[in-house]
C-alpha cells in the first residue's frame, strides 16, 4: 500500500499476465505451447473497434487447435474468454472415448425376428402360381 493511504492498483497488463500465468501453468495449458495473436476486428463498434487490437487468437501448437474471440470491448476480457475456451477444448480432446461394447440381443428380439421370417416364408408358399397353357381358339 502507498503511504498516502490509497490502495495500490496493478496495471492491466500485470493482471492479464497473472491470469495467463495461472491458466497456462495449469495441468492442461503450458506457456510454451500457446501462441497469442492480437488482431483488429471489423464490425460495429466505431472508432474504438477500428483502432484497438481487442481480438485474440490463441493457437495450441501441439494439437493445432485455434480459438478466436472478439466479442468483448476489452482485450483482457477476450483473452480470458479465449483461454477458458482453449482449456475446455483441450479437456474435451484429452477425454478418452469409451469403447462401445456390443450388446447381446434380447430373447424377445430374436424370437420376433424368427417369427417374421416364418411368416414371410408362409406368405411366399401360399401364393398362387399361375400356369399358362396354350389354348387354341375355336
Amino acid at each position: 500500500e502507498r503511504s498516502d493511504g490509497a490502495s495500490r492498483q496493478l496495471p492491466k497488463f500485470t493482471l492479464v499476465f497473472q491470469l495467463i500465468f495461472n491458466l497456462l501453468y495449469s495441468m492442461i495449458l503450458r506457456k510454451n505451447d500457446i501462441s497469442i495473436e492480437r488482431l483488429r476486428r471489423s464490425g460495429p463498434g466505431g472508432q474504438h473497434r477500428n483502432k484497438r487490437e481487442t481480438g485474440i487468437r490463441l493457437r495450441h501448437q501441439p494439437t493445432g487447435l485455434s480459438v478466436l474471440v472478439s466479442k468483448n470491448r476489452s482485450q483482457k476480457q477476450n483473452l480470458e474468454e479465449a483461454l477458458r475456451l482453449m482449456e475446455a477444448k483441450l479437456v474435451k480432446l484429452r477425454q478418452k472415448k469409451k469403447k462401445r461394447l456390443a450388446t447381446k440381443k434380447t430373447k424377445t428380439s430374436i424370437e420376433k425376428r424368427l417369427k417374421t421370417k416364418r411368416l414371410k416364408s408362409q406368405t411366399k408358399k401360399t401364393r398362387q402360381k399361375i400356369h399358362s397353357t396354350n389354348i387354341e381358339n375355336d
